[in-house]
């Protein structure tokens, strides 16, 4: 499986509340709604980033594969930014180096283009998951659209460490 198709998950459900979510008058449900959409955007993150890594360690070897693959069954919410840099420098330097370059390539690209930072945004994501999650609060400080506007700009952090992870 590619590592984008985890993304169809989190995407059909955001089709789904784009046709009923400002219809909804309960302040409460819609903050129910914003958390579900954040659990699910930041599980497919992990998702996706395992798939990444798996797929890369396969493609070295089977056992190496197998390997990776145990050892990320327990990914459990550690995909920060550090986190990825560190993940990808296990495999070597000139893997976090790329992942650093290809981040940066994009972040400067989206700011110029004045659509903001996809590393503030792919962070947000993930503090506000966790503030929902553990504390069941919904974000307060943000709405839905931007919510999926930092969704979507998560997955360009995504597919930066898809292009570093490659020979």
């Amino acid at each position: 499986m590619a590592y984008d198709e985890h993304f169809k998950l989190a995407d059909d459900y955001l089709v789904h509340l784009d046709s009923m979510f400002d219809a909804v008058d309960d302040d409460f449900i819609k903050g129910r709604y914003l958390g579900f959409v954040l659990i699910s955007a930041v599980t497919v993150y992990e998702l996706a980033i395992k798939e990444i890594f798996c797929d890369f360690s396969r493609k070295k070897h089977i056992r190496f594969g197998q390997y990776v693959e145990n050892s990320f069954e327990k990914l459990n919410g550690r995909i920060g930014l550090e986190d990825l840099k560190n993940r990808s420098k296990k495999f070597g330097e000139q893997y976090r180096l790329k992942f650093q370059r290809k981040l940066d390539s994009r972040e400067q690209q989206n700011l110029r283009d004045g659509r903001g930072s996809i590393r503030s945004a792919y962070g947000n994501m993930l503090t506000w998951r966790n503030s929902f999650v553990h504390s069941g609060q919904s974000p307060r400080t943000t709405n839905y659209g931007e919510i999926k506007n930092s969704y979507e700009s998560g997955k360009l952090v995504i597919l930066s460490l898809a292009e570093a992870m490659t020979r």
